[in-house]
């Protein structure tokens, strides 16, 4: 397919600015995924042990003497190399006033991985942690696409033990993080992973409306490949095992491999629909579709064959493919042929990003960075400046059909002069109807969008209570429940008080009803006030009925806050038209840890019966119970 020159330099210019512009902008953004720069170096001595031939207990380990253990750096990688692998390294004195510390180890991809903590001169381990994805997931840690183990605190040095075993590569990069760096690194990550995906999602699908739309088969295929190259990350970086197929983590351990064969299978077909391949032999575009069929069988086999062998076998079938499909496009440039230019360019960077993984994925070089994160990068870039090639191709073909009806229509001019103009007529109809249709839709849009904000704005007024200014009984009953599944999957305690204004009724009758309604705004004030962390829910939820959530606090604990409310209110009495009004309390409170969906509304009820208790006890005064 020749280009006309013009066309070629405008499409050279959007194609070298769009190819530039992604590179750059998608590298610096995938920079804030490492964890290597960013994590507090609160280890030292990192050693490894080879494995050996038989496997190794905790104690044995343990006892292994320091010369046989070799020094090594992090990210440790050791390539494709089985066996079971030790790790040893010592941890800085983290006491407890220092706060919580996490041990993250940053590559999901590892089958089974062992941790065990031990005091400096303990043989006995103070915590042990089993994970990976031939394994459940890690109950205790926090919710991370890695494997993340909380570090007791301690006032010595501590040592800990790593057992690595996987059949693809050996790579272990430690972090240890102080809770606050790894939330918030936690949270820069999945937000430009969740974009990474979102994007190559977003391509995939639009790729897929324009195959639907328009039946070629050109982006049906890209759109194939596009959605299974996502999903082929998602798996490379946990993110699957994690948040999409979780209970699953037989499929984990094939996933990849699933998704890389379909991946390569679907970018064949994409080749041989976009690259003229009979005009170099007739035989060539058999060939690449037979080859296709064989990945599509290896996609098959990865779910029955083992792991190990499988990768190996993607390795070198997907390379040598990988050359030869590059190999024809370099062959067609030299024939002249503009796409295959295109082509070949945005097949650079994945190639690039590809050998560079695999490189260290075979430990012939270590890469300051993880593999996903070069291969995101270069699928990204990829993707753009392959999304504009099919733009061009689709534009040049639009292109050449408006063409050859213009000269038809040229040819014809004299004799169908009537037609032309009738055409001339509808096609002006045309766009003003499609005008119209543009303006009805940003119409609508606006509409929708006002309509949108105004059921939020309802929904939060919904969550209000109208006199106080805190939260009402629909959003306690749902956050409740909401507490208490979090505290179920959490296993912290969870503690509800439900608090009663003593005599509120006498109030009412003595003072009239707008001092009582001061009282309830001035009660509800003095109460907020007084709770200082986030996680603090206060509610009214009856007529002078309160009820405060308190996630991951103890029975001590709550009866602290609440006690401390019952002293404040009883010292500070409601001013009302010069009248000085005292109120007291009496409070319940119900503390446990949440083990079924139903426990919250025993939750509820126990705290019920412990303010009752304070009132049948003489009111002002607040009442306990541990489930």
């Amino acid at each position: 397919m020749q280009l006309v020159n013009d066309s070629v330099k405008r499409y050279d210019i959007w194609l070298i600015s769009t190819t530039l512009l992604a590179a750059v902008w998608f590298f610096s953004v995938s920079l804030q995924l490492s964890g290597q720069d960013n994590a507090t170096p609160n280890y030292t001595q990192l050693k490894y042990l080879a494995p050996e031939q038989d496997p190794l207990t905790l104690a044995q380990v343990r006892s292994v003497s320091e010369g046989k253990w070799s020094t090594v750096t992090s990210p440790v990688n050791l390539g494709l190399n089985r066996g079971i692998h030790w790790f040893k390294f010592e941890v800085l004195p983290m006491p407890s006033d220092a706060g919580r510390y996490y041990l993250q180890v940053d590559y999901p991809l590892i089958e089974r991985l062992s941790v065990a903590i031990y005091d400096s001169a303990s043989t006995q381990p103070s915590a042990v942690f089993h994970t990976g994805d031939a394994n459940d997931a890690l109950k205790s840690s926090l919710a991370f696409n890695s494997p993340v183990f909380p570090l007791p605190n301690s006032d010595q040095f501590q040592v800990v033990l790593l057992s690595v075993e996987t059949s693809g590569a050996v790579r272990v990069p430690i972090n240890i993080w102080h809770e606050k760096d790894i939330i918030d690194y936690s949270s820069r990550k999945f937000f430009i992973l969740g974009g990474f995906i979102g994007f190559l999602c977003a391509m995939g699908l639009g790729h897929l409306f324009l195959f639907i739309t328009t039946r070629s088969l050109s982006f049906g295929y890209y759109s194939g490949y596009l959605i299974c190259l996502t999903l082929t990350l998602v798996s490379l970086h946990g993110v699957g095992y994690n948040y999409w197929w979780q209970d699953d983590s037989v499929f984990q351990h094939k996933s990849m491999v699933l998704f890389a064969n379909l991946t390569a299978m679907f970018g064949i077909a994409f080749a041989s629909k976009m690259l003229p391949l009979s005009s170099l032999h007739k035989l060539l575009l058999p060939a690449l579709k037979w080859i296709s069929y064989t990945f599509a069988v290896f996609s098959v086999l990865s779910l029955v064959a083992p792991y190990h062998i499988m990768l190996q076998t993607l390795f070198i079938t997907g390379s040598a493919v990988a050359v030869v499909v590059f190999s024809l496009s370099v062959i067609h440039i030299i024939r002249g042929e503009t796409i295959a230019r295109y082509l070949a360019f945005g097949w650079v960077f994945f190639l690039f990003s590809v050998v560079m993984a695999s490189a260290d994925a075979a430990a012939l070089i270590t890469l300051p960075y993880s593999p996903g994160h070069i291969l995101m990068v270069g699928a990204l870039v990829e993707t753009s400046v392959l999304s504009l090639v099919l733009a061009i191709r689709y534009a040049f073909r639009r292109t050449e059909i408006y063409d050859a009806q213009s000269r038809v229509l040229e040819q014809e001019r004299q004799a169908n002069l009537a037609k032309e103009k009738l055409l001339q007529a509808q096609q002006q109809h045309r766009d003003e109807l499609e005008y119209k249709v543009e303006e009805r839709t940003l119409e609508l849009e606006i509409t929708l969008r006002e309509l949108s904000e105004t059921n939020e704005e309802l929904k939060r007024l919904n969550a209000i209570d109208p006199l106080t200014g805190i939260n009402n009984r629909r959003h306690f009953d749902k956050r409740l429940k909401n507490e208490g599944r979090r505290s179920r999957r959490e296993q912290t305690y969870l503690s509800l008080a439900i608090l009663d204004i003593d005599h509120f009724k006498a109030v009412n009758d003595t003072y009239g009803h707008d001092a009582g309604d001061e009282c309830l705004r001035h009660v509800a004030a003095l109460f907020k006030g007084m709770l200082h962390r986030p996680t603090d829910d206060l509610c009214r939820i009856g007529g002078e009925e309160f009820a405060i959530i308190l996630p991951n606090t103890e029975a001590e604990g709550a009866f602290h806050v609440v006690e401390s409310m019952r002293e404040k209110l009883a010292e500070s009495p409601v001013k009302y038209e010069g009248k000085s009004i005292n109120l007291t309390m009496s409070a319940g409170i119900a503390t446990g840890m949440i083990t079924n969906d139903e426990q919250h509304s025993t939750l509820y009820k126990t705290a019920d019966e412990q303010l009752y208790a304070s009132k049948n006890n003489g009111r002002n005064r607040v009442s306990v119970k541990k489930l």
